[in-house]
């Protein structure tokens, strides 16, 4: 079967593990609509889910090549949750990976009550909320490999891959979301949550611009594994992307 850009990513986000990072979970209100509960987001569901299809291939939304075919949000945890983890024994990494988790699924909860639209009606005419969604969610400990690097930078982050579609009643409809307005506040939830966490573990956190850091974290550390970054901020500046009214094109570097 053809690669498309939506078989491509589902087969990219479920391979992860074998590079070894975790298996995905499935989180969301919607998980028993398409009879995901105690699955987990292979290659194979994630593609059909993608193409708006039941976990048997039977196509439950219209659309055509031109539909999109899900949403990624990703949650970025700082450069200091992403030292400790790198650095952390086995039994410290499952604490920090788990403390990550319940701080993503908190913002998705969030994004998932209050950013979670379809429309109904002649034409689609209304837009109703619907607070149900279905999230892929895969963590990933790196950033891509910065050129003339011989180690990707280490970068706590997760994906969040919402599929293109939502069960109303007994219908099956496409997303109309409005994540935009909300990242920032589900940002702040990812954040905050993940750092209350961090300091129940015997972390000292720190207020920080960005959210918190951690004390104790050498910034020379931080920044020996920050090429990625480096790399991606001398791009922005390059290309005059870090000013305010281009900061939205900014995603297409990454």
């Amino acid at each position: 079967e053809k690669m498309n850009g939506a078989r491509y990513y589902a087969k990219y986000l479920s391979d992860e593990h074998e590079a070894g990072e975790p298996v995905g979970k499935f989180f969301g209100a919607g998980l028993a609509d398409f009879g995901l509960e105690g699955k987990t987001p292979d290659f194979k569901t994630l593609n059909h889910l993608f193409m708006g299809e039941d976990l048997e291939g039977n196509k439950l939304v219209k659309g055509n090549q031109y539909r999109k075919n899900a949403y990624d949000l990703t949650f970025n945890c700082c450069k200091d949750v992403s030292v400790l983890l790198a650095l952390a024994d086995e039994d410290e990494r499952k604490l920090i990976q788990q403390a990550n988790q319940r701080a993503v699924e908190k913002a998705l909860a969030y994004i998932q009550d209050n950013a979670t639209y379809t429309r109904v009606g002649a034409g689609g005419e209304e837009v109703v909320r619907v607070k149900r969604l279905v999230a892929a969610v895969f963590e990933h400990s790196t950033a891509r490999q910065a050129e003339g690097e011989d180690r990707p930078s280490v970068h706590l982050h997760s994906h969040a891959v919402l599929p293109n579609m939502i069960k109303l009643g007994k219908k099956y409809l496409t997303l109309h979301p409005d994540f935009y307005r909300h990242q920032m506040s589900a940002s702040a939830i990812h954040s905050a949550e993940l750092a209350s966490s961090l300091k129940e573990l015997g972390y000292s956190i720190e207020s920080d611009k960005n959210g918190f850091k951690i004390a104790g974290v050498p910034n020379t550390l931080k920044k020996a594994w920050s090429g990625r970054r480096d790399e991606l901020l001398k791009a922005e500046k390059k290309l005059k992307l870090d000013t305010p009214l281009n900061q939205h094109k900014r995603r297409d570097l990454s």
